[in-house]
């Protein structure tokens, strides 16, 4: 037999003798513990039913009671001294204490954790603090040390009352925010850290543990609120001792180590914690459509997502989201083993994807600007820097943070000796910024901005502009394709070669007010893709009940007349001054080296209009066709005799534009409402603006060509002099759709 196996076989003959005293106020719970230890009422509870004695002091008294206990077949003969009555006199003298013990040391308020650290170091009373050499030790059996010297001194929850815990009678202590036993906590933990995506990321187990915490306390939210009876129109109110938080979760900081008693001492892995959003239906009753088949039918929480905690990337520092699986009852009846594992998985995407959309409003309020796509492409990369330059700048001030706190908590007389004077003590140091036991510094990608972004629009943008489009139609529409942005769009085939399809441009229509009414991609320069964009548009006017468009001004105004024609029969296809203009300035001597120019493009000008256009006041009016063709002809040979500004091919544009003089296309029939249609070409700029960093797929510019659409119409709707009323709601916001809910609801 070995030694060990002797030793016990004795201590079974003769038993064990033990002496353990308890002191503290009353109220600290130590008759609580030993009757916890010794399941068993060894200790009487203090108590007065005269209140004209409870205030007479007893004095300190020194207690022993003998108990006879046995644990696996060792008998144990326990002395417990009890000390009644010290901390609650005025004058708590220890010297009757003291006299009874050998050794002399420190008394403290079982909550004041720190303190407890720090006497014990200074006194150099020897414990088991959780060895680790940082030489010959794995990085595995330093990592759990640190952490469990970390949460040093241990406490312990007694209890007398027995709960039934899912056919388990355990021991807890009720509190008003529930009960404490940690089983399920410990239950939650355990199972996310036997995850594969677990033990591949491998999370630290301390915000695998504050998680749990939080989870807890939502379930106890939960559960003393939700309704239990079908006739219960209002869930049951929770009472004023219980504060309500969530459903952002931000961690303890060290702030709450100087302010409350009973957290641990200062310690960097306060700092590593990770704040936790939550969705649940506590917090959001109004989610009540199935994520994974967009039915509202039967549609129930069905508990915690078993894959645990998804992190997502916050402005600042890194989050995790965590929430319900909510699913109907047809989705319920589908799933199986793996296809709950994927749904569930789909659905905290749906989570994660949500909050990111949050935090990419939150960098458009940081920076003062909103998410506007003209810059998007060349901030793309940008954006990914400055938010891993967030991050590292948060690393930082907490990292300092935690050096001002030690150093202020060792600037204590007995604490810096305690501290630093003991040759076994090593400083903690602060987690380096990506390592993924410590601080878990994770920055955002570029490639991360951009499936954000695509998963924002389609959600939000996409429906919001085509929302608003559907309500505008053009009395005069300007019609024109732009070239240089689409070209910078591709497609990607399997093997990877990049081919280019939108020939045609981007072909947009703009209304008299200068909002974009419709746009598309062109695959070519052909009118049925012109058609199919006015018959939508004649479509929707029949829809609103308004008049069709009387004019439509291109600079092609012949070539698709035809076409325009085809779905507006009585529309007036007619040319924008800009291009007329242009094709005579193209002409000229030394281009715009020529010293006439100016006087050249005004005479041309006059020509056209009898008055020009003023900001923010009237339109420009147009002579009519015989005055046009007469004012025209006097301009060009006034500069034809000059003989310094026309080309050899001035006179061929000449005679072509004449023609287009002669046909009306100058001619406006209506002058009270704006028909220029050079406007469109400052459209154009914005458009061309987009890729104008880089070229990207056609799935990134269709969803920047909906959010500039979608900006750039609510903009000019804010600034109008006659705003709609809806727009003049939303104060220029670009989320239509929540305006239009509100609007909604307060009608």
């Amino acid at each position: 037999m070995s030694f060990a196996g002797r030793r016990r076989g004795n201590k079974i003959k003769k038993g064990v003798q033990f002496t353990l005293m308890v002191v503290g106020a009353s109220g600290t719970g130590h008759t609580t513990f030993v009757n916890t230890l010794c399941d068993s009422e060894v200790l009487a509870h203090k108590l007065s039913n005269n209140p004209d004695t409870t205030h007479i002091e007893e004095g300190i008294r020194i207690k022993p009671v003998n108990v006879e206990l046995e644990e696996d077949g060792v008998c144990i003969a326990l002395t417990i001294v009890d000390t009644p009555g010290f901390g609650d006199n005025i004058d708590n003298n220890f010297q009757e204490i003291a006299g009874y013990l050998e050794c002399q040391y420190s008394v403290l308020h079982p909550t004041h954790r720190s303190c407890i650290m720090e006497d014990i170091e200074h006194y150099d009373i020897p414990i088991y603090n959780f060895p680790y050499d940082i030489e010959e030790d794995d990085e595995e059996t330093i990592q759990d040390n640190s952490e469990l010297r970390a949460l040093l001194p241990f406490a312990i929850i007694g209890s007398e009352e027995a709960l039934e815990v899912e056919g388990q009678s355990i021991r807890a202590r009720r509190q008003p925010w529930g009960e404490i036993y940690n089983l399920q906590q410990n239950r939650r933990v355990k199972a996310w850290s036997d995850l594969p995506a677990q033990k591949k990321n491998q999370r630290d187990s301390l915000q695998l543990s504050w998680e749990a915490e939080v989870v807890e306390y939502v379930n106890f939210l939960w559960q003393k609120t939700w309704p239990r009876k079908k006739t219960a129109n209002e869930p049951a109110a929770i009472g004023l001792d219980v504060p309500i938080l969530g459903p952002r979760f931000l961690p303890p900081t060290y702030l709450h180590t100087h302010k409350q008693p009973g957290l641990s001492s200062i310690v960097p892995e306060m700092r590593y914690l990770k704040p936790i959003n939550v969705v649940h239906p506590f917090y959001y009753p109004e989610l009540t459509c199935c994520p994974q088949c967009l039915s509202s039918d039967a549609v129930t929480w069905e508990g915690w997502t078993g894959t645990g905690a998804c992190e997502v990337h916050g402005i600042f520092y890194e989050e995790v989201a965590l929430g319900l699986q909510l699913r109907c009852n047809g989705c319920k009846a589908k799933s199986s083993g793996n296809n709950l594992r994927e749904r569930s998985s789909e659905r905290h995407t749906e989570i994660e994807d949500d909050i990111q959309h949050r935090i990419l409003e939150e960098l458009g309020t940081l920076e003062n600007t909103s998410w506007h796509p003209n810059l998007f492409p060349l901030m793309r990369c940008a954006i990914a820097e400055q938010i891993k330059q967030l991050h590292l700048l948060e690393y930082q001030r907490w990292k300092l943070e935690y050096l001002d706190q030690l150093q202020h908590q060792c600037s204590k007389p007995k604490t810096v000796a305690a501290y630093f004077g003991r040759s076994n003590h090593l400083l903690t140091m602060f987690s380096p910024f990506v390592n993924l036991q410590g601080y878990a510094g994770r920055p955002i990608t570029d490639e991360m901005v951009s499936e954000v972004y695509l998963s924002f629009v389609s959600k939000t943008r996409q429906q919001e502009s085509e929302s608003y489009l559907r309500t505008l139609t053009a009395v005069c529409g300007s019609l024109d394709s732009t070239f240089k942005v689409s070209s910078k769009a591709s497609l990607t085939d399997k093997d990877c070669q990049h081919s280019k399809h939108l020939k045609g441009g981007i072909l947009s229509v703009l209304n008299e007010d200068n909002q974009i009414v419709s746009w598309r991609f062109c695959q070519s320069k052909s009118n049925a893709e012109i058609m199919e964009v006015l018959m939508g548009l004649k479509q929707r006017t029949e829809l609103l009940g308004k008049t069709a468009p009387e004019m439509i001004v291109s600079d092609n105004c012949c070539a698709v007349r035809s076409a325009l024609l085809a779905v507006f029969p009585q529309v007036d296809s007619i040319q924008d001054v800009w291009h007329f203009i242009a094709r005579y300035l193209a002409t000229i001597m030394n281009a715009s080296k020529n010293p006439l120019r100016s006087a050249v493009m005004a005479d041309i000008t006059n020509a056209i209009l009898k008055k020009h256009a003023k900001d923010g006041g009237s339109g420009a009016e147009y002579w009519s066709r015989l005055e046009q063709e007469e004012w025209l002809i006097a301009a060009y040979d006034k500069w034809s005799e000059s003989g310094t500004v026309w080309s050899a091919a001035s006179l061929k544009v000449h005679q072509e534009q004449l023609k287009h003089i002669q046909k009306g296309c100058l001619e406006r029939r209506r002058q009270d409402i704006l028909s220029d249609g050079s406007r469109i070409e400052g459209c154009h700029k914005a458009w061309n603006l987009l890729q104008r960093a880089q070229p990207s797929g056609l799935v990134m510019l269709t969803a920047l060509s909906h959010d500039f659409v979608l900006q750039r119409n609510v903009r000019i709707a804010s600034e109008s002099a006659n705003v709609d009323p809806f727009i003049l709601s939303t104060h220029g916001s670009h989320h239509l759709h929540l305006s239009s809910a509100i609007a909604e609801c307060y009608n």
